[in-house]
């Protein structure tokens, strides 16, 4: 009986360390960023959010070209390039645009948006955005 005991309490402590194990991998895996296909619906939605208020400042169509992103669960941060549909001419300076965005039950809207190549608009989308996830920022390139 005493080793039936030994074996049904090493058999709990294997469950639970199971289990643990098993919730820290989907914990990771749920807080991991990912990038949008290029074509997919959830990056359609992100950018076409993302070129109202852009379009807005630069009163011509916008086409983004050399776009980065990173998403996670409700928040996307994005670097590209506004330009003419052609991809001459760039609508605001040689410069990226960059946005934070939130997805609510409505769709993707824009906490932050900015035109620069320094990277004090990290730090100021992130002021501005403080419950996005930090890992989902990074710097424009220069």
């Amino acid at each position: 009986m005493n080793q039936h005991v030994i074996l049904r309490t090493h058999g709990v402590r294997f469950g639970f360390a199971l289990l643990l194990a098993a919730a820290i991998v989907a914990q990771a895996t749920a807080q991991a960023w990912h990038t949008p296909a290029a074509g997919s619906a959830e990056r359609e939605k992100i950018m076409n959010a993302l070129r109202v208020p852009i379009q807005g400042e630069a009163q011509a169509p916008v086409t983004f070209f050399k776009v980065q992103m990173r998403v996670q669960g409700p928040w996307a941060w994005v670097v590209a390039m506004a330009m003419d549909k052609a991809g001459k001419k760039y609508l605001l300076g040689k410069y990226s645009s960059q946005g934070v965005l939130q997805r609510t039950a409505h769709g993707w809207s824009v906490i932050w948006w900015g035109v620069s190549n320094r990277t004090d608009v990290v730090t100021a989308a992130r002021k501005l955005a403080p419950a996005a996830p930090r890992g989902i920022f990074f710097n424009p390139p220069r």
